[in-house]
Order: structure tokens, then sequence, then C-alpha cells
């Protein structure tokens, strides 16, 4: 009825990608909140491997293997959220955006 559009698929993904991102700093803290959760999935690992460890149920190497890459994993992806806050931070703060807009002035 009204006609079809003109943007293609990847015009608008990535249409959609710039108005997610323009406006907030939510995919950093998600981020930010994958490496913790992945902290705590390492912390389980260190459980389990210390009790399979201790068991005799693991072939040598595994234990230190497995919590190096857990470990140094979540290490990492906290630190990109970290460094992504100061980021996402600085780029709000250069953008100086006003905190609210006036449409009409009232009075004199």
């Amino acid at each position: 009825e009204s006609g079809d559009t003109k943007y293609p698929l990847s015009k608008m993904l990535t249409f959609a990608w710039n108005g997610i991102t323009a406006f907030s700093t939510t995919p950093i803290r998600a981020v930010l909140m994958a490496g913790i959760i992945t902290l705590c999935i390492a912390c389980a690992f260190v459980a389990y491997s210390f009790y399979s460890y201790f068991k005799g149920q693991v072939v040598p190497g595994w234990t230190s293997t497995l919590l190096t890459i857990a470990f140094f994993s979540a290490l990492q992806m906290i630190s990109l959220g970290i460094i992504g806050e100061y980021i996402g931070k600085i780029y709000i703060e250069v953008k100086q955006r006003p905190l609210f807009i006036v449409e009409k002035k009232l009075g004199k």
C-alpha cells in the first residue's frame, strides 16, 4: 500500500546498531557483566577441578590448563569492561549534550 522500503537489511542493521550504541553504554556494561559471570564460572571450575584432582580422576595437566584459561579469560573480559566504562563516560562527556531542552518559554 505504501510501497517497498528502500533500505536493504544491511543498512537497517547498521542504523539499528548506531541507534543502540550512540545513546547508551549498555553494550559496554554487558561485557563487564559477562566478565563477572565468567569469573563466577571460573570459581566453580576451581572447586570442581580441585575436587577432581584430589579424587584422582583427571588427566595430568588438565587442572592447571583449565584454571589458567578460565581465570585469564574472566580477567580480560572484566578489564575490557572497565576500560569500556571509562571510554563510554568520556564519549558521553565529549558530546556535550544539554541535560534538557527547553521547548517553549512561558511568561517573561
